[in-house]
Order: C-alpha cells, then sequence, then structure tokens
C-alpha cells in the first residue's frame, strides 16, 4: 500500500472543502428560491383571491341594487300609472295652470290677481324612490291678489286641487291687513291681501329646456 506524502493530503483536502463549498452554495441558491418562489405563488394567490372577492362583492351590489329597482317598479308602478292616467306625468302644462287660475277667478269673482312664474328646477320629496327611478321638477308660482276674508284663498287652493290642471306643493302663504281697508268695518272690499308661492310639479324626465317665464295680472 502506497503512502500518501502530506503535499498530497493537504491537496485532497482542499478538494473536498471545494466540494462541500459547492454544494452549501447550491444549496442556499437552491432555498432562496424555493424561498422566493413561495411567497411569489402566495402573492399571487391572494392577488387572485382578493380579485375573485372583489368580483363576487360587485356581483352581490348588482343583484341587491337590482332587486331594489324592482321593488321601486313594484310600489311605485300602480300610482305612476293613475297619475299617467291623469294627464299628470310629463311636460309642465303652464297654460293649464295659469287657465286654472283664471277660471277659479272668474268663477268665484275674485279681485284681480298677479303671478309669475320661474323657470324649471329640479325637486326632491323626501321618502320617494331615488331619480333614476322618478324624476321631479318644479316651477315656483307667486301669486298675488286681495281677498274679502280668508276663505277665499283655501277656496282658491281648493280650486286648483280639484281642477286637476296638475300637481303642487304649497310653500307658503302669507295674509295682511290692506292697509288701504285698516279701521274700516268690513265690507265688500279688498279687506286682505295674500300673498303665495307654490310648485307646480313635473313628474317625468325633463329632457327639454325650461320654458321662459310668464307673468301676468
Amino acid at each position: 500500500m502506497s503512502r500518501l506524502t502530506l503535499s498530497e493530503m493537504a491537496g485532497e483536502n482542499l478538494l473536498m472543502m471545494r466540494i462541500a463549498l459547492i454544494l452549501l452554495a447550491l444549496s442556499i441558491v437552491t432555498g432562496l428560491g424555493l424561498h422566493f418562489g413561495g411567497s411569489l405563488f402566495e402573492r399571487r394567490h391572494q392577488e387572485q383571491h382578493a380579485q375573485a372577492q372583489q368580483r363576487l362583492d360587485a356581483a352581490r351590489q348588482n343583484r341587491a341594487r337590482t332587486a331594489t329597482e324592482q321593488e321601486n317598479i313594484r310600489r311605485y308602478l300602480a300610482p305612476y300609472q293613475a297619475l299617467l292616467a291623469a294627464r299628470q306625468i310629463g311636460e309642465e302644462r303652464r297654460l293649464d295652470w295659469i287657465d286654472a287660475l283664471g277660471r277659479s277667478r272668474e268663477q268665484r269673482k275674485f279681485f284681480p290677481m298677479e303671478y309669475d312664474i320661474a323657470a324649471r328646477r329640479p325637486y326632491t320629496f323626501t321618502g320617494l324612490p331615488s331619480a333614476n327611478a322618478l324624476t321631479i321638477s318644479a316651477s315656483r308660482m307667486n301669486i298675488k291678489f286681495s281677498l274679502l276674508h280668508e276663505g277665499d284663498l283655501f277656496t282658491l287652493l281648493n280650486d286648483l286641487h280639484t281642477r286637476k290642471a296638475g300637481l303642487f306643493a304649497l310653500d307658503h302663504c302669507e295674509i295682511t291687513r290692506n292697509p288701504q281697508e285698516k279701521g274700516k268695518p268690513l265690507q265688500l272690499a279688498q279687506n286682505l291681501v295674500a300673498e303665495c308661492s307654490l310648485d307646480w310639479l313635473s313628474v317625468g324626465a325633463p329632457s327639454s329646456p325650461p320654458a321662459t317665464s310668464p307673468t301676468g295680472r
């Protein structure tokens, strides 16, 4: 059996150390690759899960929105059809409003009236469906006229309602004593002055531009 010299043994040990270092380096590289590869896979998995959850949430929201719209249709279809049959849905009917005002004055023998109608604007009712289900616009009418007594005002408002000239919401009314009649006994004269503001309502889609603002006496 031959004996290895010291130099040969040192060379052999150095070779083994080099092989061990190479294997160690390969192990480190492989471990790092597995670590980063696993992290990348986990991140992609989380992103895919988040995207799937977003799609699911969007589908649920669409379903809930559809259910709400169907409920609005079921709830408001009959009243809408009733208003449509009564010609109270669609474009503004300013001539009808003015005609109802004039016919009431003529029939009741009211004193002369002054009025003006402002341009149409969006209007919101609390408790009604959202704007995409029902669109409401309002045209403010200001009326000023003299009264024999307070009952004349209630008669006029009732006439505007029963004549079905359109839907309106009374904003406010103010009744004052006619300065020219103060101190005089009640008679067939212009004892009081009423100033009222009401909103004529248009139900539907206001696609056309607002009409001009007429005034009259």
